[in-house]
């Protein structure tokens, strides 16, 4: 899921009454080695059903969704212009 915490998509998806795990599990040696922070897990048994899977599917589009829209660059920050009384940095002399 790219640059998504494992723990904050793990809150998207718990918000969507998915439970999954998210952390080290364990296995903190392999993490460093991979070089991530963590994953999120979703564990599947016989009993899951079709429209399960589905649901999972679509809270992870979801997640992405959300957190695309939250990614550095994605906002301009317009600077406030200078009050007149102040000289910028370009007029003044030294």
């Amino acid at each position: 899921m790219g640059s998504i915490h494992p723990h904050d998509l793990g809150t998207v998806l718990d918000e969507d009454g998915i439970a999954v795990r998210a952390g080290h599990h364990c296995c903190q040696p392999l993490m460093r080695r991979f070089g991530i922070s963590g994953t999120t897990r979703a564990s599947f048994y016989i009993y899951n059903t079709e429209q399960e899977v589905d649901k999972l599917a679509h809270s992870l589009e979801r997640a992405k969704t959300l957190f695309d829209a939250c990614a550095p660059g994605t906002f301009k920050v317009q600077e406030s212009p200078k009050p007149a009384s102040e000289p910028s940095k370009k007029t003044q002399k030294k």
